[in-house]
């Protein structure tokens, strides 16, 4: 957390929130999405994270928790799952894909 800027920007919505966040380093946005109604009910929520993966142009869409208490790691974990689970990167193919299809279509 100490690449990222201390202050955002938070959208706040009717059902869903939006925190947007700036890597110092980077200047890449993180963005956080999480539901209203799981923040003003509970100790703890899911949240939605997308942001570049570490030196790269990929993205990356985590699932996370946002806690008013601490969890440990494990049982963090345990809640997650595996890695697989609660973590998807953008493959570089599909922007290549991509670029492809536009090349063939529009011939550029």
């Amino acid at each position: 957390m100490e690449r990222i800027k201390k202050k955002g920007e938070i959208v706040y919505k009717t059902n869903q929130s939006l925190i947007l966040l700036e890597d110092i380093g980077t200047k890449q946005l993180i963005s956080m999405v999480f539901e209203n109604f799981h923040y003003t009910l509970n100790r703890a929520f899911l949240i939605k994270i997308m942001g570049k993966k570490f030196n790269s142009s990929l993205e990356v869409f985590t699932l996370g928790i946002m806690s008013r208490n601490i969890i440990d790691t494990k049982k963090a974990q345990e809640i997650l799952g595996d890695i697989e689970e609660s973590r998807c990167i953008e493959q570089e193919s599909t922007q290549k894909r991509l670029e492809k299809y536009l090349i063939e279509k529009f011939y550029f």
